[in-house]
């Protein structure tokens, strides 16, 4: 199964936004023909999470996220440096 194979393109159509956790990486599988029928991604993750590209504020709420990566386990290390950092108390907390 194809993990592009959920994707019609309809649900590319009808997203106020497209985004995806790595550009690059979702550019690389549309060279291999995949996602044919999706369109560039307005945003990237790492991008919305650092508040240099908006997470929402469209007309259209529809957001269609593509997670081509293993975002769990990015998730499962952050959580593991941050209790780290706390119980060592250094680090910078950023503003939200």
């Amino acid at each position: 199964l194809d993990f592009d194979a959920a994707f019609t393109k309809e649900a590319f159509t009808a997203a106020s936004r497209l985004v995806a956790d790595d550009i690059g990486q979702y550019e690389a599988y549309r060279a291999e023909d995949h996602f044919a029928d999706g369109r560039v991604p307005d945003a990237d993750l790492p991008s919305i999470l650092s508040g240099k590209a908006p997470a929402r504020g469209y007309d259209n709420p529809t957001i269609l996220a593509v997670h081509l990566g293993m975002e769990a386990l990015d998730v499962a290390l952050a959580t593991h440096i941050l209790d780290r950092a706390e119980r060592e108390g250094c680090g910078t907390e950023l503003p939200a």
